[in-house]
């Protein structure tokens, strides 16, 4: 939306797979484009309601009252608009450099992060590794929502073919860190400055290093304090290799798939 607020999208099966072809031609250009909606309602703020209704993208944020909005597409097909693009020069270069962002298998570690009450996320480290992988054949996940988005050209791996790193994590691409501090007490920055010292402790290097693409911290909560409203079901920074997920958020794809896609990679996955 102009005013940047980050609204789900709803439509038929038929429209996004539409919407994922014109992705992968470079026809739809996320953060660029601009998609003919029918009309901006207003929902439950119940994330898992908003996933079992079909609903492409995810954002935590609302409005007065906890309620968020939902876009409906229009009947028939995608209806894009490029005007913010000069020509068709311009449009085949900025097709051609996104395409090079989307593509390639992206090493990426999880960590599970215990704090000294052990106060932990929902879920052991296998059990986080098949949500973000599908290592134990979870059949729809982060890795699997981007492969399907990008036709199969955005790979996110919990491999690193690399026998000494693998053999400290837990689960394939989750390192469990316990870090010396309560959740209840400290900030976020305080919590990741707190767990990537740790993750370098057990790993023997800074992350992320020349081997993680991408670093996604997992906590069981986030607490309110003069700093951190904790208004959110996850968080990135913008084309940065840091994401954060609080409570049981990164269970659902539509909440992983949207804090990468649109804050790291510029796009989006329907």
């Amino acid at each position: 939306m102009l005013s940047g607020k980050t609204v789900p999208l709803q439509g038929t099966t038929e429209q996004l797979s539409e919407m994922r072809a014109l992705l992968n031609r470079g026809d739809l250009i996320s953060s660029e484009s601009t998609v003919e909606i029918d009309s901006i309602r207003s929902i439950g703020s119940s994330i898992s309601s908003m996933i079992n209704n079909g609903i492409a993208g995810m954002t935590n944020d609302s409005d007065s009252g906890g309620e968020s909005m939902i876009a409906t597409l229009p009947s028939g097909s995608i209806k894009v608009i490029n005007d913010n693009i000069d020509n068709e020069e311009d449009r085949r270069t900025r097709r051609l450099r996104r395409l090079n962002m989307y593509e390639g298998t992206k090493k990426t570690l999880v960590i599970r992060v215990t704090d000294s009450a052990n106060r932990q996320p929902n879920g052991n480290a296998k059990w986080l590794s098949d949500k973000f992988f599908g290592t134990d054949k979870d059949p729809f996940t982060m890795s699997d929502g981007f492969k399907d988005c990008t036709f199969g050209k955005l790979i996110f791996t919990p491999y690193y073919n690399n026998q000494s790193i693998e053999s400290k994590l837990s689960a394939p691409g989750v390192l469990d860190v316990r870090i010396n501090a309560q959740l209840t007490q400290i900030t976020q920055s305080t919590m990741r400055e707190l767990v990537m010292n740790e993750a370098r402790r057990k790993l023997g290097f800074t992350l992320p290093g020349n081997v993680f693409d991408h670093v996604l911290i997992v906590v069981e909560h986030c607490y309110p304090n003069s700093e951190d409203t904790c208004s959110f079901a996850a968080y990135a920074f913008v084309n940065h290799w840091q994401s954060v997920y609080v409570d049981r958020n990164y269970e659902y794809p539509a909440v992983t798939i949207h804090e990468l896609g649109e804050c790291v990679y510029h796009m989006i996955c329907v």
